[in-house]
């Protein structure tokens, strides 16, 4: 008799701790699960401008659209910055102006181009052009409320404020 009250005791302390094991993780997981945060998709957006330069030098920028869109940028070359002249520095904003982002494109009335020459060997060639279009791609960031472009100079400095973008 003495061998069940004992074998009875050892199953009544096992369901003891299998109940508290249960219903203390049971109480941890919903607590958890309320401290969850809904994770917004990452956002890629693409702006496309028309860049010219006139007899004096002056350059411009012309807004032409945008596109917003989920996703995640692969290509990081954008983030190496650039100091040649004509090179184009794209700044994200906040509400307060504070600086969120930078991605660089190279000079794109200087573009460099492949082509096959009259002997069929590839030659580059770099073009000079008064007018191109460029096509943006960025990381967008959650709290960026504007895009604007600045031209750097020859000394490096990004100087000439050539276009402001709203993006909400």
């Amino acid at each position: 008799m003495s061998s069940f009250k004992s074998y009875f005791s050892i199953i009544q302390v096992l369901l003891l701790f299998g109940y508290t094991g249960f219903f203390s993780c049971g109480a941890g997981a919903q607590q958890m699960a309320s401290e969850v945060k809904e994770v917004k998709a990452p956002k890629l957006l693409f702006l496309n401008y028309t860049i010219s330069k006139d007899t004096n030098g002056t350059y411009r920028a012309t807004f032409i659209n945008k596109v917003l869109t989920e996703g995640r940028l692969k290509d990081k070359t954008q983030r190496q910055p650039l100091s040649d002249a004509g090179d184009i520095v794209c700044i994200q904003y906040n509400d307060k102006n504070d600086v969120l982002d930078r991605s660089y494109i190279k000079n794109p009335l200087q573009p460099i181009v492949e082509y096959v020459n009259d002997d069929g060997n590839l030659e580059k060639r770099q073009l000079n052009l008064n007018s191109a279009q460029i096509a943006i791609k960025l990381q967008l960031q959650e709290a960026t409320s504007s895009v604007r472009l600045f031209l750097i100079d020859a000394s490096g400095n990004a100087s000439t404020d050539l276009i402001t973008t709203s993006i909400r």
